[in-house]
């Protein structure tokens, strides 16, 4: 299909979602996330080659009326859909950060401070340290809310909360020495919104150096010492374009682009299920090298462009797909320019 072609029917399939939506809304559902998993249907598209691009469904069963509905597209895009069954797609808990092991350089305390770092709030666990960005607050770095602002109960999350490096559990018992930040702005994932983004920002403190949206050195990457120049849209993203980030868990990893632009993906979140829009779908390699894991929540997504590296995500769940009879790794990003968007900000640049 054309891209124009590819979009308009990504809108006719979202209008027929959201009517439902709006119904079931007006029948006093709890939040827009159907409860039964049988019902549960995401759109989006991917670019198969130059010109050329293909619908993609995700359903969380292999029956009912969301599996059947994409069926029903597939055949309207006379097969160029592509439908996975991806049976949850989770942020972690609070609980499962604290229990995630991480890189040894990644862990412990580093000055000046670089991408990939352990990061976090003193109610939650340890994320990671995804880009250094400027804001109308001052220089500051990106993770993610759940990371910065603990999801568990967004209260907890306040302006000028002190932000740490090392986040807990790679520094058990928090010292003044390792705060490095104040929480200074943050999205609130909501459960009665749609939702595109989950993010938050810490202002550095006084004093507190930085090495810039550099790659660190020691992690066995192609791209140490490099800097990660600028931002870049889904027109970088064919199908199985490769995308690299550093996070704190896994250190640094590759994945494969499998989808962008999904909308009506429904995330689990420990406040419950919500509805991220614009996600995008990266596969793992194998689940001997996953992209990610817990603890790596916040990291920037990159890729290639021309020898260039270029800011195209920021990392913030994890999930599972069944496809052709296997089953595979999954990652989700959230959109960058979509990020600094909310944030009023833009990528630090060194």
């Amino acid at each position: 299909m054309q891209r124009a072609s590819v979009l308009e029917l990504k809108k006719k399939v979202l209008r027929s979602l959201n009517r439902s939506t709006i119904a079931r809304v007006s029948a006093g559902a709890q939040g827009l996330v159907p409860e039964r998993l049988e019902r549960r249907l995401a759109v989006g598209y991917s670019q198969v080659k130059k010109e050329e691009y293909r619908l993609e469904l995700r359903v969380q069963k292999g029956r009912g009326p969301a599996y059947a509905e994409a069926e029903k597209v597939k055949e309207l895009a006379k097969g160029e859909a592509s439908i996975d069954i991806v049976p949850r797609i989770e942020i972690p808990s609070t609980a499962a950060l604290l229990e995630a092991s991480g890189k040894p350089s990644l862990i412990g305390q580093q000055r000046p401070l670089h991408m990939g770092l352990s990061v976090g709030h003193a109610a939650g666990g340890a994320g990671t340290l995804g880009c250094f960005v400027e804001t109308p607050d001052g220089e500051g770095f990106l993770s993610n809310q759940h990371v910065l602002a603990p999801i568990e109960d967004v209260k907890t999350g306040a302006h000028g909360d002190r932000i740490y490096q090392p986040g807990r559990p790679d520094r058990p018992r928090l010292t003044a020495r390792d705060e490095v930040a104040r929480l200074s702005n943050y999205g609130v994932v909501d459960r009665s919104n749609r939702n595109a983004v989950d993010w938050a920002i810490a202002t550095l403190s006084d004093g507190v150096a930085h090495e810039g949206n550099r790659i660190p050195t020691g992690l066995d990457c192609p791209f140490e010492g490099k800097v990660v120049q600028r931002t870049g849209g889904y027109d970088l993203l064919g199908l199985d374009a490769l995308v690299y980030k550093v996070g704190r868990t896994t250190g640094f990893t590759i994945g494969l682009v499998s989808a962008v632009a999904l909308d009506n993906v429904p995330v689990w979140t420990p406040q419950g299920n919500v509805i991220f829009d614009n996600v995008i779908e990266v596969r793992w390699l194998s689940d001997d090298i996953p992209f990610s894991a817990p603890g790596d929540s916040g990291s920037a997504v990159f890729t290639e462009d021309e020898s260039d590296l270029v800011a195209i995500g920021l990392h913030f769940a994890g999930g599972r797909a069944e496809r052709d009879g296997e089953e595979v790794g999954l990652s989700f990003a959230c959109s960058l320019t979509d990020v600094l968007s909310d944030c009023d900000g833009e990528l630090h640049r060194s």
